[in-house]
C-alpha cells in the first residue's frame, strides 16, 4: 500500500510546481487582470514631497521675521535718539570747559557714544 500514499503526495507536488510556474504558452503573454489603460494615476492623499514648504509655516515665519523687523527698527530709532542725545550733551559739556583741560564726564559721554554708536552700527548690519 505505500503506492496509495505516493498519489496525495504527487498531487501536492504538482499543486506546488503550477503554482511555482506560471501556465503560459511560449510567445504568449499573461493576461493582466489590470491593463494599463484603465489603470489611473492619483496622487496619495497626504503629501509625499517632504521638500515642499507648508504654506502655514511659511506664512508664521514670514509674520515673525516682519514682527522681528518692527522690533529692530523701534531699538534703532530709539538707540539713534539716545546717541543724539548724548552727542549734544558731549558738545555742550565740551563748550564749557576750556581748551587745557578736559573733564571726566567729557571723556565718560565719549565712551558711551563710542560704544553706543557701535552697538547702532552692529544692528544695521545684522538686518
Amino acid at each position: 500500500m505505500p503506492s496509495t500514499r505516493i498519489y496525495p503526495l504527487a498531487l501536492m507536488l504538482i499543486l506546488i510546481a503550477a503554482s511555482l510556474f506560471p501556465s503560459t504558452v511560449p510567445g504568449q503573454s499573461a493576461a493582466d487582470p489590470f491593463p494599463q489603460s484603465s489603470r489611473q494615476r492619483h496622487p496619495p492623499p497626504w503629501n509625499t514631497d517632504t521638500n515642499a514648504p507648508d504654506p502655514a509655516l511659511q506664512r508664521a515665519l514670514a509674520r515673525q521675521a516682519k514682527a522681528r523687523n518692527v522690533e529692530r527698527h523701534k531699538q534703532l530709532v530709539a538707540d539713534t535718539d539716545k546717541l543724539l542725545q548724548l552727542a549734544t550733551e558731549l558738545k555742550a559739556s565740551v563748550d564749557k570747559s576750556n581748551k587745557d583741560t578736559l573733564s571726566v564726564e567729557v571723556v565718560r559721554k565719549a565712551g558711551q557714544i563710542e560704544k553706543l554708536a557701535r552697538s547702532v552700527r552692529e544692528k544695521m548690519k545684522a538686518g
